[in-house]
């Protein structure tokens, strides 16, 4: 296949192969400096100041990291006395040759060959050849000399003779408290390495003559380390990655005497020049590295003999050169390697190769050194072999080697299996694909289908969490079989974050066929993920716990990891480590014990007291070990550092941190001064040796995008805290300086002077040289570490002040986090901060703030762009006494003024602010919401609705995060639930049961569909409840009622009941022995469920066969009280004597719709007439009645223990709002409002942050209140009534609106407060262009008002019909035309006067007139008008002859003129469009027509080229339609999709490119008129019904909306033009936005998107693999 050509091994690695697996990409690049120290000083000084920021700089632009590995300085005396540097070296060169993207090696070669260093290890066969070549030739001095220094290591296989540390026999080497004795050892190890080294020389040398060894083998005895480390890199893959210079010091050899030709060329102790050196450095540049990448310099030698010379200019020439051809040269090796990877095809496989090839080097390392543990192997085989069909889980405390076992049944699968079986194995957690259960089933899923061959799962599939997991059990059940059975492992659990609540296991099937095997491991208490999983997967042959280690298996380990690394112990030794073992049989301990011993020498004696006996005391042994051998303030800062990450540490970052921190410059630089005193960093070599000492014990994962390393166990990360972050000032100072680190404040060009104290010097202009630390490296490439780590560290370090100033209250991270992460981590960091913050000013800002974002996160998740207009349009109002808010929101719009995007942004409050009842909006249901319901445990919600298909859809939301787990889809048999939807959960909260014309038993935990039952497509199943495992249902158009077994859907009860009523109303009674049916006739049957038998029937009510509209049964089940369509409440005994009602409740005027009883057996009930009455039940008395609501009562329930109240409830109305009641005085508490349309269903919720209430609403939300909270009252609005108007005077000063059984407002456009009331209810608003400062209006009685805006006073008035005025509009030559009752007219209006009588009267309608159109031409205008019949006509403009009339049999809503004026378009109540012609000799002739709905056409718009006709419409699937009126058949015609409900107003810009539209789903739109595509969208949060727009400038316009909840002012600026714009915050950081033009909108708001997932543009790098449940209100 493709993927097998661009990726090496692939299906192999698909399969499970670990064997022979190609090399890891890497996102680095590092390169390894090579050259001799003293002759570079020059090269590498310019390069470190120059040359590197730069590389750095061009790597994170392309999101790739960058490194210089230099260990040529800053090596510690202990690596010295080691003569462990040269191996260090060469270790990090091959490192960098694995790693590296692109360019690895680097060699500077001038005239000096350099240092040639004894051999350290020296092979025993070797070393007794050579010396028996020239024993004979050695004095006894030199014989012992040689048995002192080097002695034999039988540890290692083969065995080595080790040179000794200088130490050993030079006690005083380090002693700085006596100086002269230090001086003298100092001067005996050079004359004991001269000796040495002449020694091994000769012997080597005499090999090669006696022909016993080759030259080429000899040679390590005479080369450099410069030679041994360019071998090293030419050596092996990746030699094309090598770079070298070779720079000549022309005549150096004439100035022998000067001090400064030493430091640049071979000199002998008598001062000539070393001949064989500069013979072996000759050989050196032309036969091993020979022809490469090679780039030569030649400079003479400085006048001045100062050797490289910066003053001079041939000098300076040459320096430039040479870092600019470095730098060109990188810069194209560099971009080699990421154009391979921009070459890749499939960039999906390219993700999941690198992913699988992760996992499969992961669990080869791991099965590398594996020994023994054959027993747990067995009993998994056996296990798997009994094909239980049912997961293995593997437990164990931490440390146990849960991880080591789960690789090796990895890599014994196969074979259990055969070779045809895959095998697919995730190790959690140590890669960023496998630290959410999301992304690691997305994976997973993807290599099942390339294993078996079948389609890819889609980007919906992958994008939502429910259907991922119902695709990822469907792959399971279908794919594999006996011929290519599966494999499936997943280890440690508890390593996933909390994500899509991963940890309750609900992901993980229970049950699958024979040939699919699952293992999962994990710790026992962590999370509680063995708790959960025990609670479905009750079988406990499934669970192995970890034993201890037998002490045989240990010992057997310990020899093959010693094997492994070539190494033994002797007898003794075994035996120490042995006893040290059995007091801890734990594989974490005894990996610590061999760390421990690998490192002895076979002479070596070892004291086993000193032995560790526990894992802790083993973690400090190794901690002590490292700060003996590296120091003590290295070891315990850089480890603090590591301790103290978030998401594990990047190397670059521990090196800069390192080196931001003087404590560990000041011990670092006792000895010497940095080479550059301009750059002050620590040496790379000092982090390196300590990385290499704990490599073990580290995992490489990646985090932001990095390769980072990270503790592997928790034991290792508990006990560094314990020892490097226990104190509390300790840890604040390590975080703080983390934060100042990531805050850039030591990055590159920012000069921190520094005092030296042990070199008694000051650095005044120390550049430490760090990375650079802009929140957006360039368009879209984010700096994913920055924003991941620096909240935590500001609110460990307590840098409240920065915290508010960077992260809480800045709006550019707060808009790059959104659009780099999710919202859920971006809340996070509120969470992570509220624990930390102590000023109370500072946590109420935040607090309001974080409720804020709540409030927007149904927006905010669908497009983070939305974040300024979401902060301006709720905000506003408060700023004034919240100083934090009020400079972020002045960030928010220097933000919208300086962005070149198209943009809705409101001017003032317009959103529901912060401080009231609404706490979060749930969105994500494409229709109206039916249901909610919450389990009993308070921990899940459930709302359900009509998919887009007609089908039953239900989200299940976690009540902590309020974030979808689960959505859950079941297909009806007949499409459309016409409002109809049965839903209950189970007591214990396992299953959601889902019913219409079929029923779905669901696992409320994973979504599974358990069972789906198929009722008869005739009937619609109602009222459906479970309790005792039942589950019964009646049916709302049929006589048949249902009990079935909630567990296997068996059916117990099918009865059909005598006579043809419905059952509407179901209960269980006496135990779940009894059903009792309430049918809609009010015929009440008790069945017995044994016998199938009524027992009891009270006859039904003569005359109503639908009376019954509620029900609801007593709690001790003696009395079920109906309500009932006649307004009556019938309160029945069951199982008495009477069939008569014992109280008749009367009091309601409509249907009773909903009862509700409380703890004193008093009824609530709710009715078609707005009202709610308190009853008392044992009388009939009538107790309250609660009037407040304005439409009929659809929902309502009790609010127990709020407020230690459990009298109040909460009722939900057509109205569009919830009340807040208390039962027990009859009083309104409280009014919810927020939602746009009415209430369908409300429940509550008892959960983590208290009581709240839950309503579900017709405007496609959930809305989450807290009931008790006030209403407040900042924004602007009608309070009277719902707006009916609005009109934008000319210049956007003033906006006017009128609303129902309201007054006229008056607004200041700009701040949006009202400026007059006008206390006459308009009916129509009419601006007088060229006169901004007046408004026309037609109110209820006829009369035609004029006012001044700038006072709010009537200018002039006049009565111009006797019927409320309808209509106002401008005619041909600026005359007022008026439509009021059946008649329209024609007026000539000033201001200076009242008009007295009409020019013309428009008569001949025998009905109301709705609306009014005309013509605009020089000449024989015509005036169109419609009226409530259907009647249409067309009037001469100047005598007002009805030129023609036309009958369209059906209400006309709307007109629309064609800018030529010869076209009339008329929108039908019944969904009909049509075109008419206007021309003189065709008037009225019908051009075209099209029925586009079921509902009405409520606006019509011409385009400016009068080619298509733009419908709004109020139905159907598709709202916005341009209709080529013109074409034959469909022409040009299409949807302009976006709006999710009925468009009300379609207008055009001025400019006619742009279309403006708004609608009942709440959002203002505009688009982009010939492509057709949306611009940009604002979400009103409340239904429009009427807007207006006006253009106050170039690209700019004033958008005015007016609905129920608030006045809404919004800028609408749409550039056309090229290019960026920035918006740069204080501190620097830059945000880079592309460019939006019209023709190709971007970033658009659709708050019916669902909010599982966050938009995330352009995201290098991945998620981060933890965060905190989010705190909510």
């Amino acid at each position: 296949m493709a993927e097998d050509e661009e990726f090496p091994a692939f299906m192999p690695i698909v399969c499970g192969q670990i064997d022979d697996l190609p090399t890891q990409a890497s996102n680095a690049v590092r390169i390894f400096i090579s050259s001799t120290f003293t002759d570079t000083v020059q090269e590498r000084n310019k390069l470190t100041k120059e040359v590197f920021p730069d590389l750095r700089r061009y790597c994170q632009g392309r999101g790739v990291e960058f490194e210089v590995v230099d260990m040529r300085w800053g090596v510690r005396d202990t690596a010295t006395s080691d003569h462990l540097t040269s191996e260090l070296c060469l270790q990090e060169i091959q490192h960098c040759k694995r790693i590296s993207l692109g360019p690895s090696f680097v060699a500077i070669l001038g005239n000096k060959y350099g240092y040639r260093p004894i051999p350290s290890t020296i092979p025993s066969e070797e070393y007794d050849t050579l010396l028996g070549l020239v024993r004979g030739q050695l004095t006894a001095d030199e014989q012992q000399l040689m048995k002192d220094w080097f002695r034999q290591d039988a540890n290692v296989v083969p065995p080595v003779h080790v040179l000794q540390p200088i130490t050993t026999n030079l006690k005083d080497y380090y002693n700085e408290d006596e100086p002269e004795k230090r001086k003298q050892d100092r001067t005996l190890w050079w004359e004991i390495f001269k000796k040495l080294q002449c020694i091994l020389r000769k012997a080597a040398d005499c090999a090669v003559e006696e022909g016993v060894y080759s030259k080429e083998d000899m040679h390590r005895y005479h080369f450099s380390v410069t030679e041994d480390e360019v071998r090293q890199a030419i050596g092996g893959s990746g030699s094309d990655n090598n770079l070298f210079f070779f720079r000549d010091i022309q005549g150096i050899e004439n100035h022998l005497e000067s001090p400064i030709t030493p430091k640049m060329l071979d000199i002998t102790e008598n001062g000539t020049i070393d001949t064989e050196a500069q013979s072996l450095l000759q050989n050196l540049k032309t036969e091993v590295i020979g022809k490469g990448k090679l780039h030569r310099f030649s400079i003479q030698w400085s006048p001045n003999g100062t050797g490289i010379d910066p003053s001079i200019t041939e000098h300076a020439k040459y320096l430039d050169d040479f870092c600019e051809t470095f730098r060109r040269s990188m810069k194209e090796m560099i971009d080699r390697s990421l154009e391979k990877r921009s070459k890749v095809q499939n960039h999906a496989a390219a993700q999941l190769y690198e992913e699988m090839l992760h996992h499969a080097s992961f669990c080869a390392k791991k099965c590398s050194v594996i020994r023994g543990r054959e027993d747990i192997l067995k009993e998994t085989s056996d296990y798997l072999s009994r094909h239980t069909g049912k997961p293995l889980v593997l437990h164990g405390v931490s440390g146990s080697g849960k991880t080591t076992i789960m690789a090796m049944i990895a890599k014994h699968a196969r074979q259990w299996l055969g070779d045809s079986g895959v095998v697919i194995f995730r190790f959690l957690g140590t890669s960023v694909s496998s630290s959410s259960i999301q992304e690691t089933l997305s994976s997973v899923c993807r290599q099942i289908c390339y294993a078996y061959g079948v389609e890819q799962p889609s980007a919906d599939i992958l994008e939502d969490f429910t259907k991922l997991v119902q695709h990822f059990r469907h792959l399971l059940n279908t794919l594999p079989n006996s011929e290519k059975p599966l494999f499936l492992l997943l280890d440690s659990v508890d390593q996933l974050i909390s994500q899509n609540d991963a940890h309750s296991m609900h992901w993980l099937p229970k049950n699958f066929h024979k040939d699919v095997h699952i293992a999962v491991s994990m710790l026992p208490k962590l999370y509680g993920c063995l708790d959960k999983l025990k609670e479905t997967l009750l079988d406990e042959e499934c669970y192995f716990e970890t034993q201890p280690l037998p002490r045989d298996t240990g010992v057997e380990i310990v020899h093959g990891w010693l094997e492994e690394m070539k190494r033994t112990l002797t007898e003794k030794q075994m035996d120490a480590v042995t006893n040290a073992f059995q007091k801890c049989p734990r594989p974490i301990f005894l990996k610590l014990l061999c760390e421990k011993c690998s490192k002895w020498r076979s002479y070596d004696e070892i004291d086993e007291s000193q032995l560790p006996s526990d894992v802790r005391i083993a973690i400090t042994s190794l901690f002590e070990d490292l700060e003996r051998k590296h120091g003590p303030i290295l070891v315990s800062h850089a480890l603090g550092y590591l301790t103290a990450a978030k998401n594990g540490r990047t190397q670059v970052e521990l090196e800069d941190v390192l080196s931001c921190d003087d404590e560990v410059l000041n011990d670092v630089y006792q000895y010497w001064d940095p080479p550059d005193e301009t750059v002050v960093r620590i040496p790379a070599s000092l982090w390196k040796r300590i990385y290499y000492d704990i490599k073990e014990v580290i995992a490489e994962r990646q985090a932001g995008g990095k390769t980072v390393i990270a503790w592997y166990h928790r034991q290792f990360w508990e006990a560094a805290q314990d020892r490097y972050l226990s104190s509390g000032a300790i840890k604040k100072k390590r975080h703080e300086l983390l934060a100042k680190m990531f805050l850039g404040e030591f990055s590159k060009g920012t000069i921190r002077p520094i005092t030296l104290t042990a070199r008694g010097k000051a650095f005044d202009n120390a550049d430490r040289h760090t990375s650079l630390q802009p929140l957006v490296f360039g368009d879209d490439v984010f700096n994913l570490r920055k924003l991941q780590e620096l909240p935590h560290h500001l609110a460990e370090a307590s840098m409240d002040d920065v915290l508010a100033d960077q992260v809480l209250f800045n709006f550019n991270w707060l808009l790059t986090k959104l659009r780099a992460f999710s919202f859920l981590e971006l809340m996070s960091d509120f969470q992570n901060t509220s624990e930390e913050v102590r000023e109370p000013q500072f946590t109420v800002e935040m607090n309001k703030l974080e409720e804020m974002m709540y409030l927007a996160s149904s927006n905010l998740k669908s497009d983070p762009f939305t974040l300024a207009g979401q902060l301006i349009g709720r905000l506003s109002d408060t700023r004034k006494d919240f100083h934090k808010l009020d400079e972020l929101l002045n960030q928010a719009k220097n933000w919208v003024d300086g962005i070149s995007m198209p943009l809705m942004s409101p001017r003032s409050t317009c959103l529901m602010p912060p401080g009231g009842p609404m706490r979060v909006t749930l969105a994500g249901h494409p229709t109206r919401v039916l249901k909610v319901a919450c389990t009993r445990s308070n921990k899940y919600l459930v709302s359900a609705c009509e998919d887009s298909q007609g089908h039953i859809m239900a989200n299940v939301w976690d009540s902590a995060t309020w974030e979808v787990i689960q959505t859950i889809h079941m297909n009806n048999s007949v499409p459309n639930l016409k409002g109809h939807l049965a839903m209950a959960i189970s007591n214990d909260d396992r299953y959601l049961i889902l019913a219409h014309r079929c029923l779905g038993i669901f696992d409320l935990t994973n979504g599974e569909c358990l069972n789906k039952i198929e009722i008869d497509n005739s009937l619609v199943l109602t009222d459906v409840k479970t309790t005792d495992g039942l589950i019964m249902a009646g049916s709302m158009n049929c006589n048949r009622l249902y009990v079935w077994n909630i567990t296997d859907g068996s059916n117990i009860l099918q009865l059909q009941l005598p006579g043809t009523s419905s059952i509407p109303h179901v209960f269980l009674r006496n135990a779940s022995s009894h059903v009792v049916a309430v049918r809609a006739d009010a015929n009440i049957h008790i069945i017995d469920l044994e016998t199938k038998r009524t027992i009891w029937e009270c006859p039904a009510t003569k005359g109503n066969s639908d009376l019954v509209t509620s029900s609801i049964l007593t709690s001790d089940e003696q009395e079920i009280i109906a309500g009932c369509s006649d307004g009556v409440i019938r309160v029945w005994q069951l199982e008495h004597d009477s069939e008569q009602p014992r109280l008749l409740l009367r009091g309601h005027k409509k249907s009773v719709t909903k009862l509700l009883i409380n703890s004193k057996y008093q009824l609530i009930s709710g009715s078609l007439d707005a009202t709610l009455r308190v009853w008392e039940l044992s009388n009939g008395s009538a107790l309250f009645t609660l009037s407040g609501h304005d439409g009929a009562i659809t929902c309502m329930t009790f609010i127990p223990n709020c407020d230690d109240n459990d009298e109040m409830i909460v009722s939900g109305s057509k109205d569009d709002k919830l009340k807040v009641w208390n039962t027990a005085t009859g009083t309104l508490m409280n009014t919810l409002e927020g939602h746009s349309s009415w209430i369908s269903d409300v429940t509550v919720v008892d959960g983590t942050h208290g009581m709240r209430v839950i309503s579900a609403c017709n405007d496609k939300t959930v809305k989450i209140w807290l009931p008790t909270q006030v209403m407040p009252s900042s924004l602007s609005r009608h309070d009277e009534g719902p707006p009916r108007c609005i009109a934008i005077a000319t210049s956007g000063r003033y906006v006017t609106t009128s609303a129902l059984r309201g007054v006229t407002k008056v607004w200041n456009a700009n701040d949006g407060k009202c400026l007059h009331d006008i206390k006459i209810e308009s009916k129509c608003l009419l601006t007088w262009p060229g006169k901004d400062d007046h408004i026309l209006g037609g109110d209820s009685k006829g009369q035609i008002h004029c006012w001044n805006l700038l006072n709010g006073e009537e200018v002039w008035s006049y009565t111009a019909h006797t019927n409320p005025i309808t209509h106002l509009c401008w005619g041909a030559s600026m005359e007022l035309i008026s439509a009021g009752g059946s008649e329209a007219k024609l007026w000539n209006v000033s201001l200076s006067e009242s008009v007295t009588s009409p020019q013309v009267v428009f008569v001949g309608h025998d009905d109301d007139i709705t609306t009014v159109a005309v013509t605009k031409k020089e000449e024989s205008n015509l005036v169109v008008t419609a009226c409530k019949k259907g009647v249409l006509k067309i009037w001469s403009y100047d005598s007002g002859e009805c030129c023609r009339t036309l009958s369209l049999n059906t209400k006309i809503e709307c007109l629309a003129i064609s800018r030529n004026n010869r076209y009339l378009a008329t929108g039908s109540k019944d969904g009909t469009v049509a075109v008419w012609c206007l021309e003189a000799q065709r008037i009225g002739q019908q051009i075209s027509t099209s029925h586009l709905s079921d509902d009405t056409v409520v606006c019509l718009v011409f385009t400016m080229d009068d080619k298509h006709l733009i419908c709004g419409l109020f139905r159907g699937k598709k709202q916005l339609y341009m209709w080529d009126f013109q074409a034959q058949g469909e022409g040009s015609s299409r949807y302009l999709e976006g709006h999710h409900h009925a468009v009300q107003v379609a207008k055009l810009l001025s400019n006619g490119e742009y279309l403006l539209t708004s609608s009942r789903d709440c959002t203002l739109k505009i688009w982009h008129v010939a492509s057709g595509k949306l611009v940009t969208s604002f979400d009103c949060q409340s239904q429009i019904k009427f807007c207006d727009v006006v253009e106050i400038g170039e690209h700019h316009w004033l958008v005015a909306a007016a609905t129920k909840m608030a006045m809404v002012f919004l800028d609408a600026t749409l550039t056309n033009q090229a290019g960026h714009k920035s918006f740069a915050s204080g501190n620097g950081n830059t945000i880079k936005m592309e460019d939006v033009s019209a023709s190709e909108p971007k970033h658009v708001t659709d708050k019916n998107a669902t909010v599982t997932s966050a938009k995330e543009t352009g995201r290098i790098g991945q998620r981060a693999p933890r965060s905190k449940a989010c705190k909510l209100f």
